[in-house]
Order: C-alpha cells, then structure tokens, then sequence
C-alpha cells in the first residue's frame, strides 16, 4: 500500500459515519473497488484515484448508501449516549473538584478539652 492510497482511503475513513463493524466492511468494500486500478498501477496518484473512484466525500457518500437506516440509528444513538456519558463524567467531575476545594478551604479548630477529677 502506498501514502497516497493510504491517505484517500482515510479521507474516506473519516467521511463514514458509522459502527466500527460497519466501517470494516465498507472499507473492504472499498479496497474491492480500488483493486482493479491498483493491480494496474501500485502508485497511483491522487488524481488517478479521483477519477477512477470519485473524491473521498463522493466515495463516503456511496459506501453509506449500502448501509440500511437501522444500522445508522443504531450507531447516532450509541454515539449520543457516548457524548451524553462524557458529559455526566466531566459534570461529576468537577462537582468532586469544588467538594475537594471546599474541604481542603475550610479552617480547622483545635479546642483542647482538660478533664481533672
């Protein structure tokens, strides 16, 4: 594989929105694809690559057709309930930190007590 097939296939990496598994596949998908023109020529060029398969956004477009509606409610769900995990994190976080604060802050009072019979 060479930097310019490696650096349009993570152009088209990035442009999928999906699951891990599901990107897999439309990644080999994609190097199906790709196949042909690499095993005429092993160093294509970017511009090759774009007129043989399209720009990466357009490739990205495509791949994602293939996929049904279910898998990417699936993945927009997972991906929210992820983001709304991060958020619940950084608020108890910082919730934990103000407590710290508030406790390391507060004066301490020494009152020695003497008992005598």
């Amino acid at each position: 594989m060479n930097k310019t097939w490696s650096a349009y296939r993570k152009a088209v990496k990035q442009g999928l929105y999906c699951g891990r598994k599901v990107k897999k596949r439309l990644l080999a998908e994609l190097d199906g694809m790709a196949a042909p023109l690499l095993a005429e020529n092993a160093d294509p060029t970017w511009e090759e690559l774009e007129s043989a398969l399209g720009t990466p956004d357009m490739v990205s477009v495509t791949l994602m057709e293939n996929t049904s509606p279910q898998e990417q409610v699936v993945y927009r769900r997972e991906r929210l309930l992820l983001r709304i995990c991060i958020a619940i994190l950084a608020i108890v976080l910082v919730a934990l930190t103000l407590w710290l604060l508030f406790c390391a802050t507060r004066p301490v009072y020494v009152v020695e007590e003497i008992y005598v019979d």
